[in-house]
């Protein structure tokens, strides 16, 4: 409460979205301003205890006095509340603001300063003038301005970088679109090494977990907080590597457009959970501005109705028109932007889910062959995803390299490379191309060596559960068709 509207995104759910979307607005209703980012000389060694009393007496209501906050913590706060009382000046009849301040990283270290050139230039000063006392100071090395076009003051500090097309903001780029297509275009071919280096794994399980969890999400941030049309070349780009990386690990290159969209697919619809961020980030950055729009601080709430007017279409503020005109035309078929707003909590997940339903549906729809239509059902089926899921911790939780790269193709109906067409099983019947008579011929061995590695898994649960059981007994059922694989005692 003491620093509103310089503190947001407080405990709550993607807060961290909240100032990166807050200055892009800002910056494209005021093209006149500017960003200055700051950073404190050696901060968590320069704090005098005696500021500490001062700190108390500015805020009464806080836990300084039991030492919940560090002293460092406690200085910035009251630079803020300083900033705050003489630079924000919030005038309730027109809502306009000529200067906002971002404290940025719980360390509260990186500040953001956001308004016109003198405003920010004059805070910067009224900044190290409030932390010699304590014994802080700016690096002005570290410094950055991105000056949006103007023309910087001569009296300006010429330690302080320049960045003349657009700055980082918790990972994010803002600034000139071609600044922010190619920083994302950046990020997203930083995983070549990342990928290449999962190439070379042994084990293909591993490799396969550590490109879902790891890979396939690094960009997911980038894709809530950045224009879809800015982002499209490095989603595009991201997505390949994906590909690439997934037909190396599992030795299937060459897989048509519907198997690799299956692969896109959740695990529990049949897929491998290798996202397309291509066909989401629309859905993500509808979903992060539709948690913003109902977070804006209160006097900046007059650009959130400028946003939602114009992607209502009752609006033609030129001001926002880039910001809203994406939105617009990011929004699902047959959704509104009230209707989101109404419910915006889960958004991305309750869009994705309609999507990869109709992803679903599009893959049953037309399936190339009976057999197609039977392996779509079976892959769906309770626990038919579980290998994929598998942490291999022990040799009982992995597959060898072979066994898993055979499944996956089994699971996106590809050709088995050990399956010729011509070549005839012991039953004397054709060996077909998918491998499918290997898992149902009993004179090949198939369904015995399932039935004994899942009795065998059941028996190993049991006795480390010290359980008395029996496997396969001849005598118990010798009057009966029946035979059980196995019989447990005193369960």
């Amino acid at each position: 409460a003491f620093f509103t509207p310089l503190q947001h995104g407080v405990a709550i759910k993607g807060g961290s979205e909240l100032p990166i979307h807050h200055i892009s607005l800002l910056l494209e209703s005021n093209p006149h301003w500017v960003v200055l980012k700051t950073d404190i000389k050696n901060a968590f060694n320069s704090v005098e205890p005696i500021f500490l009393p001062e700190v108390a007496r500015s805020f009464p209501d806080t836990c300084i006095q039991d030492r919940v906050l560090s002293s460092f913590n406690a200085a910035m706060m009251f630079t803020c509340y300083h900033l705050k009382k003489e630079y924000t000046k919030v005038t309730l009849s027109d809502q306009s603001c000529s200067l906002l301040a971002y404290i940025i990283s719980k360390s509260s270290d990186d500040m953001f300063l956001i308004g016109q050139m003198d405003d920010v230039l004059s805070a910067l000063s009224d900044v190290k003038a409030s932390l010699e006392p304590v014994g802080l100071a700016i690096a002005l090395g570290k410094c950055e301005i991105f000056p949006n076009g103007q023309i910087l003051p001569s009296q300006f500090d010429q330690s302080i970088a320049v960045a003349k097309s657009g700055t980082v903001i918790l990972g994010t780029p803002i600034g000139q679109s071609h600044y922010a297509i190619s920083s994302c275009l950046e990020i997203a071919k930083s995983g070549h090494d990342q990928c290449d280096q999962l190439k070379s794994l042994e084990n293909p399980q591993s490799g396969m977990l550590l490109l879902r969890y790891c890979h396939v999400i690094r960009i997911n941030h980038l894709s809530r907080t950045v224009l879809p049309s800015w982002i499209s070349s490095a989603v595009h780009h991201h997505d390949q590597l994906t590909r690439n990386t997934f037909e190396s690990l599992v030795n299937c290159h060459g897989l048509t457009d519907h198997q690799w969209l299956q692969a896109t697919l959740p695990i529990r619809y049949g897929g491998f959970g290798m996202t397309a961020i291509e066909s989401t980030c629309h859905i993500a950055f509808v979903s992060s501005w539709a948690n913003v729009l109902v977070r804006l601080p209160s006097c900046f709430l007059n650009l959130g109705d400028q946003v939602k007017a114009i992607v209502s279409r009752e609006g033609h503020d030129h001001n926002v028109q880039s910001i809203s005109q994406s939105l617009q035309d990011a929004l699902p078929r047959k959704k509104s932007l009230a209707d989101i707003l109404q419910n915006p909590k889960k958004l991305q997940h309750k869009l994705c889910q309609e999507q990869n339903v109709q992803v679903l549906e599009s893959l049953q729809s037309d399936p190339q062959s009976l057999k197609d239509a039977a392996r779509m059902r079976s892959i769906q089926g309770k626990g038919a995803g579980a290998w994929l899921e598998s942490i291999p911790v022990s040799t009982k939780f992995t597959l060898k390299a072979a066994d898993f790269c055979l499944a996956t193709r089994m699971r996106l109906g590809c050709n088995m490379p050990q399956c010729s067409g011509t070549s005839l099983c012991e039953c004397g019947k054709g060996i077909d191309r998918d491998g499918y008579h290997l898992l149902t011929c009993k004179t090949g061995g198939g369904p015995v060596w399932s039935h004994e590695t899942v009795a065998g898994a059941w028996c190993d649960c049991l006795r480390h559960l010290q359980i008395v059981y029996h496997r396969e007994p001849r005598d118990r059922y010798a009057n009966s068709d029946a035979k059980a694989d196995i019989v447990v005692f005193n369960a």
